[in-house]
């Protein structure tokens, strides 16, 4: 049994899952550790030891001519660094250090640095707005407050590089598409610290309980490194394309998906741009995107949808009235086709789905009042969107959406009509045309649905593991469009009769989708390949 099967089998899950314990594969770490001891280094770090499998990636592979480094692993798990300890006994140049790598002292410089940091949501972490303000001030970064953790163990670790030597680390590709990911692309690039990024498809995961798609970033810190140095894309699409890549990558002979100048990578664009992406045939900076005519938002967050939805039965028998609760989707479920009618929610209703949102007023009813009190006994009140917010019962306020897009997908995103005009918690987004584009609601609905508009989407996805894809509100404003004023008025015509057949259940998704994607690709704005962006 290998350290990491002994840890699991010894640890609960739960715990693994709070510390973002995720093991990194044995053919990666070999790679990653064989690309930093090229450059024959005397000092190691491992900011994120685990069970150490870098450390003994490091003992096992031999360096000709030199004696084998000495190598420090830090964890703030006790537990797991003894483990890692237990497996190390025959490698006395091992120091163990246990500490919270972001928050304590190393003073020298290391020769390398091979890293699988952990990945923690943002808002899992004590004090990060002073965590993150300390790094700017100390490092000169421009990082947010929404930064991922993995990124600050990235930003601190390269900081501890030496002049001449090399780091790998292993991360979540989110960093790459996320708003969030702009200042540490722009630290990167400014600090001329990329060599190459290895992007695995996310088809497929490194890590086999976490759902995330990751890269390994190769960074290396030249002391006259060239403002010119090219930084080489690489992709693997599968464990045996990622084996041959990664020997190719170590002799020197593998030929990357791209080669770009650093000064020509933007850090304002999201990078899976440079790894997938479609070009339009007309110049798309030419076309307008989706927020020149509609905003999105993120549904409406309860704090508990167990608690603040209802179904039909619940209300009455809470003794609510209809003006006390808001018609709502609850689930992505409750809307599987593309049109959302009343019928649709009278069904939701009859079959005591929850389908309403319980919506207080300024003057509370008896009836309420006893809700409110249930949810207090449940200690609703305490929750953490809940607490936060005044009165403690009161929802956010949002108008019906006209369109809702799922917010996680596997193949392509679904747009759904809201015909129904009631409201949706956060399962959805919600688009809301601007007033003077209401005439275009059709029309938009069909395109966003459209093969030729799948192809726009997919630059601005967040990818995760598995096939599982995301678009957070912002990704659906970029959305590319055509200029719909353009369209003829045949086409605009067959576009709304199909979206009449759709409503009316004369025509399924099949036949809708085959019945529009011709008109837009009529309209010129085709596609033609990868490519990469200017």
């Amino acid at each position: 049994m290998d350290p990491e099967q002994y840890y699991t089998s010894i640890t609960p899950q739960a715990k693994r899952k709070d510390l973002a314990q995720f093991f990194t594969p044995p053919e990666i770490a070999e790679f990653m550790v064989k690309w930093v001891l090229d450059v024959r280094p005397r000092t190691i770090l491992d900011p994120a030891a685990g069970t150490g499998i870098f450390v003994r990636k490091v003992s096992d592979i031999k360096q000709a001519g030199g004696k084998a480094p000495s190598v420090l692993a830090v964890d703030v798990d006790p537990d797991i660094l003894k483990v890692a300890k237990e497996s190390l006994e025959s490698c006395p140049n091992v120091q163990y250090k246990v500490a919270d790598f972001l928050k304590c002292r190393l003073q020298e410089p290391f020769d390398a640095v091979v890293c699988n940091p952990p990945y923690y949501k943002h808002h899992f972490v004590e004090d990060k707005k002073q965590l993150v303000g300390q790094f700017n001030r100390r490092y000169g970064s421009s990082l947010t407050r929404m930064t991922s953790v993995y990124c600050l163990f990235l930003i601190k670790a390269v900081n501890l590089l030496a002049a001449g030597g090399r780091g790998a680390f292993i991360i979540p590709s989110e960093f790459m598409n996320a708003d969030y990911g702009v200042a540490v692309k722009s630290y990167l690039l400014e600090h001329r610290l990329l060599d190459a990024i290895l992007v695995l498809d996310y088809e497929s995961r490194a890590f086999s309980d976490a759902l995330t798609t990751s890269c390994i970033l190769l960074i290396s810190k030249g002391p006259s490194k060239p403002r010119g140095a090219q930084v080489k894309l690489f992709r693997a699409r599968g464990t045996r394309d990622f084996a041959d890549l990664c020997a190719r990558i170590l002799n020197g002979t593998a030929v990357p998906l791209r080669s770009l100048d650093a000064g020509s990578l933007d850090p304002d664009l999201k990078w899976h741009n440079y790894f997938y992406t479609a070009r339009p045939r007309n110049h798309p900076d030419l076309l307008p995107a989706l927020e020149s005519l509609a905003r999105c938002s993120r549904g409406i967050a309860t704090g508990s949808n167990e608690y603040f939805t209802l179904s039909e039965l619940e209300r009455r028998q809470g003794g609510l009235s209809e003006d006390e609760v808001r018609a709502c989707v609850t689930k992505s479920a409750q809307a599987g086709e593309l049109v959302f009618t009343a019928r649709d929610f009278e069904r939701l209703r009859t079959g005591n789905k929850k389908c309403y949102l319980l919506y207080p007023g300024g003057e509370l009813t008896p009836a309420m009042r006893r809700y409110l009190a249930r949810g207090e006994r449940l200690a609703v009140h305490e929750k953490f969107l809940t607490r936060n917010r005044h009165p403690w019962y009161r929802p956010e306020q949002r108008s019906p959406a006209d369109i809702w897009v799922t917010v996680f997908y596997r193949g392509r995103p679904r747009f759904v009509l809201n015909e129904a005009r009631i409201l949706n918690l956060t399962t959805f987004h919600g688009i809301y045309l601007r007033p003077s584009f209401s005439s275009l609601r059709e029309i938009l609905f069909a395109y966003l649905n459209s093969s030729l508009c799948a192809e726009f989407i997919r630059p601005q996805r967040r990818e995760y593991g598995d096939g599982l894809l995301k678009l957070e509100p912002r990704d659906v404003e970029r959305i590319l469009l055509p200029e719909f004023a353009r369209m003829s008025g045949p086409d605009l015509d067959a576009v709304r009769d199909a979206v009449a057949l759709l409503r009316e259940g004369r025509l399924d998704t099949g036949r809708f989708l085959e019945s529009i994607d011709p008109v837009f690709e009529r309209f010129g704005t085709g596609l033609s390949g990868e490519h990469s962006p200017a």
